[in-house]
């Protein structure tokens, strides 16, 4: 009674090809109970520069037996959400069937193309938010001869096969999850299945068999713009000034990214995973989390102290069973500690002999984690071998 719409029907294929390219195609349909549930009656699609959205349709079926198409004039594309620093080339494709009343059935059906590029091989389908579900089936088909980690969430009686390289999930009749006092944001408590695919014969770049390779792709796109060039030098040895102690040093460096590095996201095109040259985050005097951890890398190896670009999220539940840096959305830094060195003023912030520090994170000083990297699982980028923390 709580509802306000029925899932009847939630299909998603997905096919991933062997270029890095994939293709889904999904279908679902609501029952209208309130008119709060209106809110079904719009589909709103987020897609990047390189994906491309195809036969987007819909269909309003009235208590009375009419149906209405969704028309062309009731679709279009808007900015995807962005505020004060954050700016991004993602849009959202947004296609409403208006005169929708509880009671009615809506339904739409699209197909999105992928380009060959880095995120083809990782995909997430969800089966069920809060509103009950009547039938929902997920199918995933890789290429011959690959293996496909999987992850599971809360997929307790969902019914799972699998014959060569297809893979179905199939869900019947999920009951209606209240929302509870002090619950989980809904990222947390969706039901759904979280996949990544590879080689095993690794003859394909830019895909990921384990978090080792992870950590390699990671390690090498901070490598060049981490590089400490003049400028980069110049301001150190500014910074430095006066400062002898290797804790006096290391403060030094990390107030000056937080403080005089704005936070601003560019995040276009590859940008959005690849970091900016150090120098030229120096010479902007802004950049994002990506940008700000390659400055005040390139500003540490310029004082001969070594560093390592930290992954984390901080939005959504970590998978550990699927290796791929697109679950990812954050990035700090990370100190080595030696064992035998003491520092008092530090030992909040580190972990496993790190010493982990977010130049975004104007309110938190060196020495302390911020409250959204607390208990987080982390991957250090480290060319050779590495695992979660």
């Amino acid at each position: 009674p709580e509802a306000d719409a029925i899932v009847l029907h939630s299909v998603g294929e997905i096919e991933i090809f062997r270029n890095g390219s994939a293709r889904t195609h999904r279908q679902i349909a609501y029952r209208l109970l309130t008119h709060q549930g209106l809110f079904f009656s719009v589909c709103s699609l987020r897609y990047a520069p390189f994906e491309k959205i195809k036969k987007l349709k819909g269909w309003l079926l009235k208590r009375n037996g009419k149906s209405i198409s969704l028309e062309k004039n009731n679709i279009l594309d808007v900015s995807s959400s962005q505020g004060a620093g954050y700016y991004e080339d993602d849009l959202i494709r947004v296609a409403a069937l208006p005169g929708a009343d509880p009671g009615d059935v809506v339904a739409f059906e699209w197909e999105i193309e992928e380009e060959k590029g880095w995120t083809g091989y990782y995909h997430t389908f969800e089966f069920q938010r809060q509103q009950p579900v009547k039938f929902s089936r997920c199918r995933i088909k890789i290429p011959r001869g690959w293996e496909l980690h999987v992850e599971e969430w809360n997929t307790a009686g969902i019914q799972f096969e699998h014959t060569g390289e297809l893979y179905v999930w199939t869900a019947r009749d999920l009951p209606y999850q209240p929302q509870e006092p002090l619950a989980p944001d809904w990222d947390f408590l969706a039901r759904r299945v979280t996949v990544s695919c590879f080689d095993p014969q690794r003859q394909i770049q830019n895909h990921f068999a384990d978090w080792k390779a992870v950590a390699r792709w990671c390690a090498a796109l901070f490598q060049e713009p981490s590089t400490a060039t003049g400028d980069i030098v110049q301001t150190t040895q500014h910074l430095l000034q006066d400062k002898p102690s290797f804790a006096d040093k290391l403060r030094a460096i990390a107030d000056f990214t937080q403080d005089e590095i704005r936070y601003v996201a560019v995040e276009i095109g590859k940008s959005r995973w690849r970091p900016r040259r150090a120098e030229k985050t120096l010479y902007n005097r802004y950049g994002d989390c990506k940008d700000k951890t390659a400055l005040m890398r390139a500003l540490l190896s310029a004082a001969n102290i070594p560093s390592v670009p930290v992954l984390v999220s901080v939005s959504d539940p970590l998978f550990t069973n699927v290796p791929t840096p697109f679950q990812f959305d954050h990035c700090v830094i990370a100190i080595p500690i030696e064992e035998h060195q003491v520092y008092s003023e530090f030992q909040n912030a580190i972990v496993h002999n790190y010493l982990i520090f977010d130049p975004t994170d104007s309110a938190v000083e060196l020495g302390h984690l911020p409250w959204h990297l607390q208990g987080r699982k982390v991957l250090l980028g480290l060319p050779g071998d590495s695992v979660l923390l």
